[in-house]
């Protein structure tokens, strides 16, 4: 069985294997990705996603919808601009709180400017939020409130 992203609670936290960990705030976002993470980060690969139930989804099919010729797919990575992603998501089951609180903890380790820029959050809310969570839905739920675990 897989679902879309409109099948998703949102926000969900996005945790990709290359290109780190990001918040996306409503279905229509999911879709919508800069031509970078795309095509160099490649965001979609290996993309798990946690949503704001604490359902862990993830991404079996990325669809990448190109500009038509070589040189709009040229203009799209050199300026950024946003490329169209299918995305079909397979439910995995409950995410783990603690595998969460790692790979959150780990990105921040790692590049925590790249962690405030891809979830909006700064890497001190993070901590508080990670402390205060009492599950994953809790955690991802707290993105898009004003305090953390909230």
């Amino acid at each position: 069985m897989t679902v879309t992203p409109g099948d998703l609670r949102y926000p969900v936290l996005c945790l990709s294997e290359r290109a780190g960990i990001a918040v996306i705030r409503d279905a229509a976002a999911f879709g919508r990705s800069a031509a970078p993470l795309v095509w160099g980060a490649r965001f979609y690969d290996g993309l798990r996603v946690v949503d704001a139930s604490g359902a862990l989804h993830e991404v079996v099919r990325a669809e990448v919808v190109r500009p038509g010729s070589a040189a709009g797919q040229a203009v799209a990575r050199l300026f950024g601009t946003a490329v169209h992603v299918g995305v079909e998501l397979r439910p995995v089951g409950p995410a783990a709180l603690a595998e969460l609180r790692a790979r959150v903890l780990a990105e921040i380790d790692d590049d925590p400017e790249a962690v405030e820029e891809m979830t909006g959050r700064p890497p001190p809310w993070w901590r508080e939020a990670l402390e205060r969570a009492a599950d994953a839905g809790a955690l991802v739920r707290a993105t898009a409130a004003g305090a953390p675990g909230g």
